[in-house]
């Protein structure tokens, strides 16, 4: 039997609207699934990203203060978001927010929206100590010898209190991340 070339074209027929439905509707299902994960994820990761990046700066007021010999201190911002800056003592030792020179300026809450200083919940940093607040009052301030004049904690969090995490700096200046868990505890 001979077959025109006409009826092996319409044998040949793409996709049904059947299967085509299939399809549309088992992406529409993963895409449901996918994106609350992927907003999650994105709150997560910027959270931990502040976090970290106020560990650097942390880490670098400390090397700046043993290397030049002047305390170098991370002092907090007013409003929303994470706002910092890092200064040097104009006038070593005394520390004066209102007129020391700004070092370094951190303002991520235009990069990072829906990340701040807050506890969430949280009755106490990763030592133990209760947390009245979310920053720490007073500067934290390294002198020439890299040692902080008090021990501080940093809790960086997402606006919901899902995701937080602390910074700690301990009174040798040891800082570390830690992750808040789902108990209000530190890991």
């Amino acid at each position: 039997m001979v077959r025109s070339r006409k009826t092996e074209r319409l044998g040949e027929s793409g996709w049904t609207l059947m299967e085509l439905m299939v399809v549309l509707a088992m992406i529409a299902i993963l895409s449901g699934i996918a994106v609350p994960q992927y907003s999650q994820l994105t709150s997560q990761m910027r959270s931990s990203a502040a976090a970290t990046q106020l560990l650097g700066n942390v880490h670098w007021a400390r090397t700046m203060s043993l290397r030049t010999g002047v305390p170098h201190y991370i002092s907090t911002g007013a409003g929303g978001g994470v706002v910092y800056q890092v200064r040097r003592a104009a006038v070593p030792p005394a520390i004066d927010p209102d007129s020391d020179p700004v070092i370094r300026s951190v303002d991520l809450s235009q990069s990072m929206p829906g990340i701040s200083f807050q506890t969430n919940g949280a009755a106490s940093d990763p030592w133990g100590t209760p947390l009245a607040g979310a920053v720490p009052s007073t500067p934290l301030a390294f002198n020439a010898r890299g040692l902080p004049s008090t021990s501080g904690t940093f809790v960086v969090s997402t606006a919901d209190g899902a995701f937080g995490y602390a910074v700690a700096v301990t009174g040798v200046g040891r800082a570390r991340v830690f992750r808040q868990n789902g108990a209000g505890g530190w890991q």
